[in-house]
């Protein structure tokens, strides 16, 4: 048997993907506010989380499942998801009082096969580095940032694995998308103040008190940045992953693998 028989190219597959934004980097005192996702069939949805309000998280993360249940693609992926999105998610439910073996939401194909960690490795040319791997039944799930980084493992002209970087050196970045600095996300959503944007290039301006702005002038508020800025993050990651796991595709199409 072989993954993906039938599929004559890699973008007829169903792929969807996912990001997360949090208030911090450590799941055991930070939240989750923002989940983004899209797949390659023109889906796309942010789920907006309460500040501060547990049972909206709870609800946030079970909307993420029952997405994935309701659109069931073939691959589930994120950009460095299996170091910081899965990890955080699953810690997250523990927290919470999630119990994921027993919870009212499918997390896999089969009830009876919840959503796992199993130890795995990632090769890095002549290394091997260990991760814990995520295991949903039924899906075929992939960190892209392991493509990029097998890819930098053998080419001395790539200088990192960061979205931003491998998007603007592979000519993938989206055109007159939003930029945001990670350590400024979570404030500007939260605080939701007014800016200005120039439609052109997406660069933003926050409006001071008392400012006259003109009928004409393009405004956007904190939230709806950092939500574009997230399907923007989406957008290219499903570019990186097209152009970077074509020869993975190609392989597990042609080698056989047990289920």
């Amino acid at each position: 048997k072989r993954l993906f028989k039938g599929f004559e190219n890699y973008k007829s597959i169903h792929k969807l993907y996912f990001d997360i934004e949090t208030t911090g980097l450590d799941p055991k005192n930070s939240k989750i506010f923002l989940i983004g996702i899209k797949d390659n069939r023109g889906f796309q949805h942010v789920i907006e989380i309460e500040d501060d309000n547990e049972d909206s998280e709870r609800n946030g993360i079970e909307m993420f499942f029952r997405i994935i249940d309701e659109l069931r693609p073939s691959i589930i992926s994120g950009y460095n998801s299996e170091n910081f999105d899965f990890p955080f998610i699953l810690e997250r439910c523990e927290i919470l009082g999630i119990d994921l073996k027993n919870c009212n939401f499918p997390t896999s194909l089969d009830n009876k096969k919840p959503i796992r960690k199993k130890r795995s490795f990632l090769k890095l040319a002549a290394e091997l580095e260990n991760y814990q791997q995520t295991i949903m039944y039924g899906y075929n799930v992939i960190d892209i940032a392991h493509s990029v980084r097998r890819a930098m493992a053998i080419n001395s002209d790539i200088k990192s694995w960061g979205l931003k970087y491998i998007t603007k050196f592979s000519k993938k970045n989206k055109p007159n998308r939003m930029y945001v600095d990670g350590s400024q996300i979570y404030k500007i959503y939260k605080e939701n103040k007014r800016y200005k944007l120039n439609p052109e290039n997406s660069n933003y301006v926050l409006i001071k008190d008392n400012e006259y702005v003109s009928s004409t002038e393009s405004t956007i508020t904190g939230k709806e940045i950092i939500n574009q800025y997230l399907l923007d993050d989406l957008w290219e990651t499903e570019q990186v992953d097209e152009l970077f796991n074509q020869s993975s595709y190609l392989l597990s199409s042609l080698i056989p693998a047990t289920f």
